[in-house]
């Protein structure tokens, strides 16, 4: 008798679970019983435009070049204005060795101190430069080409 009301018992109580699960035809979290279109989220983002940055290569007039003086021959690659007293300065430097001279030229001709320096873990430098007005966070990023990035975030504070 024990052993029938035990499969009586299991028989119900799984009975009842299963009543309980989706429908295998469900969407998980769909609460539309109707719905049978299936949606590929890979396709929609194909569909969508995809817009490429373009970099800008002419200072803006707001730029501080009396503070911020470039390296004869410097290879700007983007540059632009942040916001009020702002700006961001991209370079580009041929190698390791150019990147190395145009660092220490901008340091040297604009007169800054260095502060915080230390390497990335991809063998790049990074510092902030303290000049009489401005403050620059400056980085190095060597690419897969041998060519290296100097980017610099500019901010004046006087």
């Amino acid at each position: 008798m024990n052993v029938l009301v035990a499969s009586l018992t299991s028989v119900l109580l799984l009975s009842s679970l299963a009543a309980c699960a989706p429908e295998p035809s469900d969407v998980a979290g769909s609460t539309d019983k109707e719905h049978t279109e299936s949606i590929n989220p890979e396709s929609e983002a194909s569909e969508r435009e995809v817009t490429e940055y373009e970099f800008n290569t002419s200072m803006p007039d707001s730029f501080p070049s009396d503070e911020f003086a470039l390296p004869e021959g410097a290879v700007i690659e983007d540059v632009g204005e942040r916001g009020f007293d702002q700006w961001y300065l991209l370079l580009r430097a041929a190698d390791g060795e150019t990147a190395d001279t145009l660092w220490q030229s901008v340091i040297d001709s604009n007169g800054f101190t260095v502060s915080d320096q230390g390497e990335t873990s991809e063998g790049g430098l990074v510092a902030t430069l303290n000049g009489v007005t401005i403050t620059a966070l400056a980085a190095t990023i060597p690419l897969h080409d041998g060519s290296v990035q100097l980017s610099y975030d500019i901010m004046r504070f006087a």
